[in-house]
């Protein structure tokens, strides 16, 4: 009897471990991994495809979900965010939408993001966005004398209103947490330099005109254009 029951194991565990092995397709002969330092290589092989079009050449799609009505980590069973509520650590999404994530409650907009989650709960982390290297960073100082939109690469921007007020108009805060810019009113008129929106000088107050020379350094909280300096 015992001898059967060990046979019967040695045939379970050898089924296991031919399904527990990954193929990759680099070429046709390869067959397992357990070898490689990767777990799983999703090259292109050119002797399986045999691409002449290279409107062909394959890419890897990742899953896109809308981080802002994704509200929990979907979990089976009752023990397992008790026992590793980290379990989600390092999960790789393309967020398709724009506005505040579902868990984390941060500031999202179209692009890739990970999950970070230090808490003991399932859903106590948060989303944080993948940067890439060669994305734009704020350093153009710009001066203006006419109504102007903020963008992404502006650092500071000098405003001359000398022929006449207008406005500074500065992106949403909404998917600019952290964000800041630098604005100087250099003329020493009174003519007004109007922002929208509003800027958040304390809490319950909020500034939309400036009609003498100041500088000041903006920040988005998330909601609101918050005057730091």
């Amino acid at each position: 009897m015992i001898q059967k029951i060990f046979i019967v194991m040695c045939c379970l565990l050898l089924v296991q471990i031919s399904f527990g092995q990954i193929k990759i397709n680099t070429n046709i002969g390869t067959t397992t991994m357990n070898t490689n330092s990767a777990f799983l290589d999703a090259s292109s092989s050119p002797s399986w495809n045999n691409i002449t079009n290279t409107n062909l050449a394959k890419g890897l799609v990742f899953p896109r979900v809308d981080l802002t009505t994704m509200a929990n980590m979907a979990q089976a069973g009752t023990t397992g965010p008790t026992n590793n509520p980290n379990r989600f650590d390092g999960m790789l999404v393309y967020n398709t939408a724009t506005g505040t994530s579902g868990i984390g409650l941060v500031a999202v907009k179209p692009g890739f993001y990970y999950y970070s989650n230090k808490s003991v709960t399932l859903n106590g982390g948060t989303w944080l966005a993948v940067v890439s290297k060669d994305a734009v960073v704020a350093t153009s100082v710009v001066t203006k004398t006419a109504s102007y939109v903020i963008v992404d690469s502006d650092s500071t921007v000098l405003c001359n209103a000398t022929g006449g007020g207008f406005t500074v108009s500065l992106p949403d805060a909404a998917i600019n947490s952290g964000k800041t810019f630098i604005i100087s009113k250099t003329d020493t008129s009174d003519n007004a330099l109007t922002f929208s929106p509003s800027l958040k000088f304390a809490e319950g107050v909020l500034v939309s005109v400036l009609n003498y020379t100041k500088t000041l350094k903006v920040q988005s909280d998330g909601t609101s254009w918050v005057v730091v300096n």
